[in-house]
C-alpha cells in the first residue's frame, strides 16, 4: 500500500516540476575576420556567467582566458580584451565582451581554429552559437557544447 501511495504522490509531481523548467539560455559569438586580426564578440547570459564565475573576478578576465585563436600554423595569437557591457536583451539579460586577436610576429596570419570554453567548461548543457559576420551578414558557423570547445574557421 505504501508504495502505491509513493507512487501516486511522484506521479502527480512530475507535471508540477515540468512546469517550473525553463529553457537555459545560450551564449552567442560573433566572428570578424579582420586584415591581420579577428573579432570576436561573446554575448553570455548573466544567469549563465553567474553560476560559473568566482565571487570578485572581472567578467573580462574570465572570458579572456576562455577564449583563444590559433593561426595556420598552430600558434596561438595575442588577444586583447575590451571592457564589459551590459546586453540589452529583455529576457536574458548579459553581458558582451569583445576580444580583438593578432598573430604574433612571424606567425601565420591566417586565422584557422577558434577554441572557447567559457561557461561550458562547468556546466555540460550549456552551448554557444557561433556566427562569423560577413558584412551586415551573420552566417552561422556551428555549435560549441562540452565537449567540444573548437570550431575551425577556414
Amino acid at each position: 500500500m505504501r508504495r502505491r501511495g509513493f507512487l501516486a504522490g511522484a506521479i502527480i509531481c512530475v507535471p508540477f516540476a515540468q512546469a517550473w523548467a525553463h529553457a537555459m539560455p545560450n551564449s552567442t559569438l560573433v566572428v570578424e575576420l579582420l586584415q591581420g586580426a579577428v573579432r570576436l564578440v561573446a554575448r553570455i547570459p548573466t544567469s549563465e556567467l553567474g553560476a560559473v564565475l568566482e565571487r570578485g573576478r572581472p567578467a573580462d578576465r574570465y572570458v579572456g582566458e576562455h577564449a583563444d585563436i590559433f593561426g595556420a600554423d598552430g600558434r596561438t595569437w595575442t588577444a586583447e580584451v575590451g571592457p564589459v557591457a551590459a546586453s540589452s536583451a529583455r529576457e536574458h539579460p548579459g553581458v558582451v565582451v569583445e576580444l580583438l586577436f593578432k598573430p604574433p610576429v612571424g606567425a601565420a596570419t591566417k586565422a584557422a581554429t577558434l577554441r572557447y570554453d567559457a561557461v561550458n567548461h562547468r556546466v555540460a548543457s550549456h552551448y554557444v552559437l557561433v556566427y562569423r559576420r560577413i558584412g551586415e551578414q551573420l552566417v552561422p558557423l556551428g555549435r560549441l557544447q562540452s565537449p567540444a570547445t573548437e570550431l575551425k574557421l577556414s
